[in-house]
């Protein structure tokens, strides 16, 4: 549509590029879908393993892990740099260094374009090459005023194409692979899996086989296709439609409204969370509980540690009469409000340099803390550390 266009007007009618792509987008998908779905039904119903030894389906069968992990290394490969070219032209252009984008030009597309006769990359092939056979032969045969419009900037035929169409190719390419490495899987896994080698004793769709066999979870081939799921919603939204009463319904009453059919997707979505959640939910109390015994037995030790401040403070402001006469009236601490301004140093405790510390940590008040520092008991604390 930009690069190659089919009438003269598409390559700059941006409302048509996107309809047209979304249009088709939608029909891939559900015909990718729909295609790898009923694979694995009839791997799950029809195949016999026995009438069809060492030919395609089961050379196909034999080597799924093969298969599977280069369709994984491919989307991977293509998601991780896409995004990261993505990311880093976007960055070096929002910190005014446009200069150091990484811009990389699609040479293949360009070629071909070059080979139809466009002539402004610098390639010398067929029909841009005017020494070429192809050339001189097209001055008879091809379309009148060919290589004249597709090199001429007043049309939109054959528009240049640049890194940006590198990157807008290579992010609908990763689409497409991680598409169809969900559905490959789904199909090649669905007699069994290592998690599951009986897996067609179950059918196309189960939920598992029980709170007794872990890993059994959601690894059905109707699973792998969960967008039926999505297209069910969309459908019983339609249902309440006036055209369906009409034309399908009539006065019988339907199943689901708008609102409980987004209900019922919205809780397939959250299906596998509130499974993961339940299964981890044992490892999670033993967590919390581990965090709570060591979270004690830190305050023990900090607890520990302020009471031999707290003595060895004594001793030297006992030998300082005005802090002396204080200590007796102020010594016991009267629960300050907490990470108020004077119950903080700088925020930080002058002991251990951790945040937020207040007086109750060191058991002193803060007038005897105030004088302390006015005697310059507290190294580093000034009057303007409140």
């Amino acid at each position: 549509m930009y690069s190659l266009p089919a009438y003269a007007f598409i390559a700059q009618d941006f409302t048509t590029q996107a309809a047209l792509y979304t249009h088709h987008q939608y029909i891939a998908g559900f015909i990718m879908t729909g295609a790898f779905a009923h694979g694995a039904i009839f791997f799950i119903r029809d195949y016999n393993p026995e009438q069809n030894e060492d030919n395609v389906l089961a050379r196909m069968l034999d080597h799924k892990e093969a298969i599977i992990s280069h369709l994984s290394w491919a989307s991977l490969f293509l998601g991780f740099h896409t995004l990261g070219l993505y990311v880093h032209n976007d960055v070096m252009l929002a910190f005014g260094t446009p200069e150091k984008q990484i811009l990389i030009e699609p040479i293949f597309a360009q070629w071909i374009q070059s080979a139809h006769g466009k002539t402004s990359y610098g390639f010398d092939v067929l029909l841009s090459s005017t020494n070429g056979p192809a050339f001189n032969a097209g001055r008879s045969i091809w379309l009148p005023g060919w290589l004249n419009a597709i090199n001429e900037n007043s049309n939109s035929l054959f528009l240049t194409i640049g890194p940006g169409d590198f990157l807008v190719h290579h992010a609908i390419a990763l689409g497409l692979h991680t598409t169809t490495l969900i559905l490959v899987k789904g199909a090649l896994d669905a007699r069994g899996s290592k998690l599951m080698p009986d897996k067609k004793d179950f059918g196309y769709s189960f939920p598992c086989d029980g709170p007794g066999r872990g890993g059994t979870c959601d690894i059905s081939a109707w699973d792998a296709f969960y967008l039926a799921e999505l297209i069910e919603t969309l459908a019983w939204a339609h249902e309440r439609t006036p055209l369906a009463n009409l034309i399908r319904w009539k006065d019988k009453p339907v199943a689901l409204s708008i609102v409980q059919a987004r209900l019922v997707g919205l809780a397939h979505f959250s299906d596998p969370i509130c499974i993961i959640i339940i299964d981890n939910k044992r490892n999670l109390s033993i967590m919390a509980k581990k965090s709570l015994i060591y979270r004690e037995k830190k305050r023990q030790k900090l607890e520990q540690k302020y009471h031999l401040i707290r003595r060895s403070l004594k001793k030297e402001i006992s030998e300082i009469p005005s802090l002396s006469e204080k200590w007796k009236i102020h010594g016991k601490l009267q629960s300050p409000p907490r990470n108020s301004a004077p119950t903080r140093l700088h925020r930080r405790c002058f002991s251990t340099g951790r945040p937020r510390a207040n007086y109750r940590d060191f058991g002193l008040s803060g007038h005897i803390l105030r004088e302390m520092v006015q005697a310059c008991l507290l190294p580093g604390a000034t009057r303007s550390s409140w």
